[in-house]
């Protein structure tokens, strides 16, 4: 099965950011295990064609050029809106030149960033929904939802989500929200796990960790992770555990105009010297300090079945993940982890502490690592591909 992931990034690009990048990378990797041929049709600042862990990558540059160019600088206020628009084309351009030369079974589009919004009505469509306005609008407090040109994005992102012969998402939690959205069912599909099998850099760890006692944070330091509520857990925790340090691992977000480190830092008050940061950084150096941590805390608002959850389980970390955010998808409480309520910071306090006092640590990794076990190529990957074959099994007029 030739298949196309078109897609806004991927772990190749400079604008690898986490994520989706990580999903399409696993999915490729379990395509390839199984004998399938997976191509990443990628959004980047230059073309060219390259092979990468079993995965055949296009870039494709879709920087504003000439007339475009001149757009950008007359409308800078939809900005955004242009880019989608000239991304999209472009990337769905080069999907029709590839699959003129040797067909594709189908494509897969991201939600984000409305990328089937020009794909070939000849190959059938796969969408994954990466997330809904709805419940990321509450998440971000954007109380009035998304205003001017983002309010053009998300119609954009809508049209593009329509325009898919199927809907999948990883998590039950987004399934429902946007079958009752859209009126449309959307096929649960776990994502594919594949551990990071290179050599291991711990110089981080070794040089700023390996004599502390830490908690764990990694992934988007910001209000949609939850960090909010986690900085305001932060003094009473540190009160409670003279010799424990908090590790944020991630790019920073911003809160009310100002860095949301700078909000932990000030809610950690005599302790601050306690919080410590490290940007986005390789698996290679991510893994030792992940490995380390007595616990890695997620009490994001709303997640789509994170991958920090799944990398950190796969470890056999224990992992407080929150309640009502897809974590409980992963997690069985006080099975494989702990669960607590959203944006509660008494319960959220508790549970970590229920966390760091546990004595059954190992039995608990166990379970976590038994769970991520179900997420192999061999079992996950085999379920996208069964998606793919029940909507190449279709009628293409109905694709």
């Amino acid at each position: 099965m030739r298949v196309a992931f078109i897609s806004p990034e991927f772990v190749t690009e400079s604008n690898y950011d986490g994520g989706l990048a990580n999903y399409l990378h696993r999915a490729g990797v379990s395509l390839a295990r199984l004998g399938h041929e997976p191509h990443v049709i990628v959004a980047s600042d230059r073309e060219e064609s390259f092979d990468f862990d079993g995965i055949r990558v296009h870039r494709v540059d879709v920087r504003p050029k000439g007339l475009h160019a001149l757009a950008h600088r007359i409308l800078q206020r939809y900005r955004p809106v242009l880019s989608i628009l000239r991304q999209s084309h472009r990337l769905n351009r080069r999907l029709r030149q590839l699959h003129a030369k040797h067909p594709f079974v189908l494509a897969q589009y991201t939600s984000y960033r409305a990328t089937a919004l020009f794909r070939p009505r000849a190959i059938p469509a796969v969408v994954r929904l990466s997330s809904l306005e709805p419940l990321w609008d509450r998440a971000y407090e954007r109380e009035h939802g998304r205003m001017g040109s983002g309010r053009l994005t998300a119609f954009l992102e809508a049209r593009s989500i329509a325009r898919g012969g199927l809907l999948i998402s990883p998590s039950h939690l987004l399934a429902d929200a946007a079958e009752k959205a859209t009126g449309r069912p959307v096929r649960v599909v776990e994502s594919p796990f594949v551990p990071y099998g290179g050599e291991l850099d711990p110089t981080i760890y070794r040089e700023h960790l390996s004599t502390r006692r830490y908690a764990l944070f990694f992934g988007t330091v910001g209000l949609l992770k939850g960090i909010k509520c986690l900085a305001e857990i932060l003094e009473p925790l540190f009160e409670n555990h003279k010799d424990l340090y908090f590790v944020f691992v991630g790019k920073e977000g911003r809160y009310r105009g100002r860095s949301m480190l700078e909000y932990v830092r000030e809610q950690a008050g005599e302790y601050r010297d306690r919080v410590l940061h490290f940007d986005r950084m390789p698996q290679a150096s991510l893994r030792p300090i992940i490995e380390h941590a007595e616990a890695v805390v997620l009490p994001s608002r709303i997640d789509n079945l994170p991958n920090a959850c799944i990398e950190a389980m796969s470890l056999g970390k224990i992992v407080v993940g929150t309640r009502g955010a897809s974590f409980d998808q992963l997690i069985d409480d006080g099975v494989s982890g702990f669960l607590c309520e959203i944006d509660d910071r008494r319960n959220l306090l508790a549970v970590v502490e229920r966390a760091l006092a546990t004595g059954r640590a190992d039995a608990i990794g166990a379970r976590a690592r038994a769970r991520i076990d179900e997420l192999r190529p061999e079992i996950a990957g085999a379920r996208l591909v069964e998606a793919y074959e029940e909507l190449v099994g279709k009628r293409p007029a109905s694709c």
